[in-house]
């Protein structure tokens, strides 16, 4: 009867034993097998992430002769080469901007040249050159680049539009592409 009591006892343990090496994906201590995707920055935050970059680069990138000065009274602007391929190289560096954005301003030195050769001037600030190429103004406020702040923000697709403002209420409008992932800068505008 003993034998009889024990082995009883024995089955009715191990039957309420589960299994506890699977789990079910309802179980919210389940660990998932694959570590999650890593979760890519939104356009908003890169555009910020952008002018912070900006901020603190704006020394080298603004002392860049990106015209050079006329000679004399006969001689007349021209666009520095050398120093828009270093501009253009700065700005890559940051790892923020497309190749779009990149080869837009490329051509804009390259069409800026043409302007020159056609329309020589050697008064006054340079045509296309008289005001910050990134902030679209002739006053710029470092300062309020870390105050900006996403007002709007839309994403269709691999495509998104950013606009920020600035505390002195200045908008940019930042066109955004994703990249493998990584959304980046195709063009800024004044609002």
């Amino acid at each position: 009867m003993k034998t009889i009591t024990l082995l009883s006892i024995l089955l009715l343990s191990f039957s309420g034993c589960e299994d506890t090496t699977r789990s079910t994906a309802t179980d919210p201590l389940t660990i998932p097998s694959a570590p999650p995707k890593p979760s890519i920055a939104e356009p908003g935050a890169v555009t910020l992430q952008f002018l912070r970059w900006y901020q603190t680069h704006e020394s080298e990138i603004s002392a860049l002769p990106l015209v050079n000065p006329p000679a004399d009274s006969t001689a007349f602007y021209s666009v520095n080469q050398r120093a828009t391929e270093r501009y253009l190289a700065l700005f890559n560096s940051s790892k923020l901007v497309s190749p779009e954005y990149l080869a837009y301003w490329k051509t804009y030195f390259e069409e800026a040249e043409r302007h020159f050769q056609t329309h020589p001037q050697h008064e006054g600030p340079p045509e296309g050159f008289e005001y910050d190429l990134v902030l679209q103004s002739q006053e710029v406020d470092l300062e309020q680049l870390t105050q900006a702040q996403v007002i709007l923000q839309t994403i269709e697709g691999n495509r998104a539009h950013v606009l920020v403002r600035l505390p002195d209420q200045q908008k940019l409008r930042f066109t955004l592409q994703n990249q493998q992932n990584h959304w980046l800068i195709d063009r800024i505008g004044a609002e």
